[in-house]
């Protein structure tokens, strides 16, 4: 049992030097896809896999239940390593493709106070006739209407931590979004048990933070203040964690939710049972598990993830025999209670064994930075910025699956988000464009100088905001009012400088 030890050490130390060397470098964001992902390998891996061994007698009952034998461990611990040398690679060779920027669709909404504001509006108004369906007797657009209820929570709270951003003296922009994100902790939590929805509020409240504030600021705030978000997040999961399994799904309405959290017993969260169980996840034996039963009781199931992704919109209604999930298929034949989450190591192995940990460790290197280095070539576009990270839970359910039913979530949200604005702005821009551009700056001191000797002509004022090239043609055409670097405090009902 050694080698699961050091192979999390050595994981968790590979992560660790990751994250710093991106962040020292600037080679990566401290808060991205790319770091967010590498957190949840170190949550789902690297931990339980230093944890098992020591604490191997006090596990849960379910894990020793899988068996996974000496020789699985040995494979899961090798291919762990694999994975990340794979996933490191590929986001290094990543970063430098520029042409996804030219396929993927912007979302071209008005970034105004008006514009935000009337989104908010839209976009509630859709939880709240998604609250009232309840999960009883769904069809298939209710049902998909429920997915994209978690991501169109998160999409609203941080709409309303912009603002705050934007308008930090403005105390109306404040409480708006603390009480944006204390319901949607709260509502998230409903026709629920699963930790990543409220998880995913608080991290894009952080996110939005991020992006157009703290980025700007210094190393030792920014890290003060976002691992002080991650530290409530932390005392949010140890509570939660021992109220989320009191009711069913069906049973846990916004009324019996909100009592629950009111009446926790904060000292259940402090057990030792609790904290183990948050983390010493059972990913890694799942993935054990895999590599016993793979394939020497199952066939293989080449490409099964990307098989999975693009036939998962097609109702099983319509398709009986449509694949079935990897989790699913274990809860079958180990009997378990619930569906398992199989991990990216189990999900490549039981598709192509070696050759599937890598291609899957190249897939999610790549696709992690290039959203990254997506959302900061269109930072100018709060909209697309926020989209993207409406599904940080998932992201950093990636690692323990199932994976692709979780990019699937991801990818869904940022469509649904994306379409959702193209037809909010074909029938309300004129309504959208009634106020100036949100006053929100997010380029650095090195950014705004490298941009100001690349684009020549572009005007100084307009950079130091941190506007694009395009935005500086759309002002001078007057489409929009850019304010004066010395204007001072903005007027948040017009947007305008405000008078002395």
């Amino acid at each position: 049992m050694e080698v699961i030890t050091y192979s999390g050490l050595l994981t968790l130390l590979i992560i660790i030097g990751a994250v710093l060397h991106g962040y020292l470098t600037r080679r990566h964001e401290i808060f991205g896809y790319y770091n967010m992902f590498l957190l949840g390998m170190m949550t789902f891996y690297a931990v339980p896999m230093i944890l098992i061994p020591i604490l191997q007698d006090r596990l849960a009952p379910e894990f020793a239940r899988l068996g996974v034998t000496d020789g699985a461990w040995r494979v899961v611990s090798v291919a762990l390593i694999i994975f990340m040398i794979f996933f490191l690679i590929s986001g290094r060779l990543a970063r430098n493709w520029r042409w996804v920027d030219k396929i993927v669709p912007k979302i071209e909404s008005p970034p105004t106070v008006s514009g935000v504001l009337i989104t908010i509006v839209v976009f509630t108004g859709f939880l709240g006739i998604i609250q009232v369906l309840g999960i009883e007797d769904l069809g298939f657009w209710e049902s998909l209407l429920f997915q994209l209820r978690p991501s169109f929570i998160c999409f609203v709270a941080g709409l309303c931590v912009l603002l705050a951003v934007a308008y930090p003296k403005n105390p109306t922009f404040l409480v708006i979004a603390a009480m944006a994100i204390i319901g949607g902790l709260v509502l998230s939590t409903t026709f629920s048990s699963d930790r990543r929805f409220p998880l995913g509020v608080l991290m894009i409240a952080g996110w939005v933070a991020y992006y157009y504030w703290l980025r700007r600021e210094s190393r030792i705030k920014t890290v003060v203040i976002l691992g002080s978000l991650a530290a409530f997040a932390l005392v949010f999961v140890f509570i939660y964690n021992t109220i989320r399994h009191q009711y069913t799904i069906r049973e846990s309405t916004l009324a019996d939710r909100i009592n629950q959290l009111q009446g926790a017993d904060r000292s259940e969260a402090l057990r030792e049972d609790n904290i183990l169980r948050t983390f010493v996840q059972d990913t890694a034996h799942n993935s054990g598990w895999l590599v016993d039963h793979f394939p020497s009781n199952n066939e293989l199931k080449p490409f099964h993830g990307l098989a999975y992704l693009l036939v998962n919109p097609i109702p099983r209604a319509l398709w009986q025999d449509k694949p079935v999930a990897i989790g699913i298929l274990m809860q079958e034949q180990t009997r378990a209670a619930g569906n398992l989450g199989p991990g990216v190591i189990g999900h490549g192995w039981a598709e192509l064994m070696w050759f599937g940990v890598i291609y899957y460790g190249l897939f999610f290197g790549a696709f992690t930075v290039i959203v990254d280095r997506l959302i900061v070539w269109r930072l100018h576009n709060p909209y697309f910025c926020i989209a993207v990270g409406s599904s940080l839970g998932n992201v950093l359910g990636l690692p323990r699956g199932e994976t692709a039913l979780f990019l699937a979530f991801i990818l869904s949200a940022v469509v649904a988000i994306s379409l959702i604005m193209w037809a909010l702005t074909l029938v309300a821009k004129p309504f959208m464009i009634a106020t100036p551009p949100l006053p929100l700056k997010w380029m650095t001191d090195d950014e705004i100088a490298e941009a100001q000797a690349a684009a020549e002509g572009v005007s100084a004022s307009v950079l130091a905001a941190g506007y694009s090239a395009e935005e500086q043609a759309a002002y001078e055409r007057g489409e929009f009012e850019v304010p004066p670097d010395d204007a001072g405090d903005t007027d948040p009902s017009t947007g305008r400088p405000a008078e002395a």
